[in-house]
């Protein structure tokens, strides 16, 4: 159950990724829109396209920030019973069964494969973040709150891949 609620918060923090990656690539298109052939655009054009792009970035910042502990915590649930269930196979059940040792092993190496993948997905959206342009305060304002959640995510997913490495650390290598 705890893996599960972690993989549900992981699927959100995709989905509002995802979610937010169109809205951004929809305003690069409204801003090329607006400059049409001018040269230049006016302050209260520039403006008024930072309130909303910086709104966008705030709304995701916001739906990845409950799921964030949802993901940390549960996960630490999961892996906390698990580790429970293979000391309790090993040591009170004496169970030497090869086949459920490489289950665990295969199944630990599937969840660390998981998260660095999303741990490299994160680390890139945030450099492009890191990278956008600094342009009217509230639009950096809202980068820097995109930038602290998306850091935030990426310390979690990091301790999480630490956590399960040492996991994998109670199995003999096969």
């Amino acid at each position: 159950e705890a893996f599960e609620d972690s993989g549900q918060a992981l699927k959100n923090i995709t989905e509002a990724t995802l979610w937010v990656g169109n809205e951004i690539e929809k305003k690069a298109k409204e801003l090329n829109g607006l400059k049409g052939n001018k040269k230049e655009l006016s302050q209260k054009e520039i403006r008024d396209f930072c309130r909303r792009t910086a709104e966008v970035m705030n709304a995701f910042a916001s739906r990845i920030d409950p799921e964030i502990p949802l993901y940390y915590n549960s996960f630490e649930r999961g892996t906390d019973a698990l580790s429970n269930l293979i000391a309790l196979q090993h040591s009170d059940f004496k169970t030497d069964n090869p086949q459920d040792t490489q289950d665990n092993i295969d199944n630990i190496n599937r969840i660390i494969d998981g998260i660095e993948e999303a741990t490299d997905g994160m680390t890139t959206f945030l450099k492009s973040v890191s990278t956008l342009p600094r342009l009217e305060k509230e639009l950096n304002k809202a980068r820097n709150n995109v930038e602290t959640k998306l850091k935030e995510f990426i310390n979690k997913l990091e301790i999480s891949k630490s956590i399960t490495s040492e996991l994998h650390k109670n199995f003999p290598e096969s």
